[in-house]
């Protein structure tokens, strides 16, 4: 417990400083030349009993907590859709209305469904349905 309390006020000037995650914590502690509690150099689980021991939360930085990420994952996928309904509007414009053909013609650009697999008819209807293009 001495050690921990002799690197407090590390840690708090390190947090102060805004380094936000374990490794970012171990990394600057050995960059420091502090040594881990039995000699050696940190690795993140020695921080994180570290600051269990000093009862020091780590706040996630704002760009890696979960509504941050589920907002980019949405922001990323309505655009590919987007891309999707472009295509399968122009696709439809150039005179092809069946669900397979326009499957066809989707894996002939190599325009991928959401999870990277090859289209079929049945794919391209729902995601017309969805898109409100049927």
């Amino acid at each position: 417990m001495a050690h921990a309390r002799a690197l407090d006020p590390v840690i708090r000037e390190l947090l102060t400083a805004g380094v936000t995650s374990l490794a970012g914590v171990a990394q600057a502690l050995n960059n420091g030349g502090y040594t881990a509690i039995r000699g050696g150099s940190w690795a993140p689980t020695q921080v994180e009993f570290l600051l269990q021991r000093l009862d020091v939360v780590l706040k996630p930085p704002v760009l890696f907590t979960k509504t941050a990420i589920t907002v980019r994952r949405t922001i990323a996928s309505r655009a590919l859709a987007d891309v999707r309904a472009r295509t399968i509007a122009e696709i439809r414009e150039g005179g092809v209305t069946l669900f397979a053909e326009i499957a066809r013609k989707l894996n002939a650009r190599g325009i991928t469904t959401r999870f990277g697999n090859v289209w079929d008819g049945t794919q391209v209807r729902r995601v017309m349905i969805w898109l409100e293009l049927y």
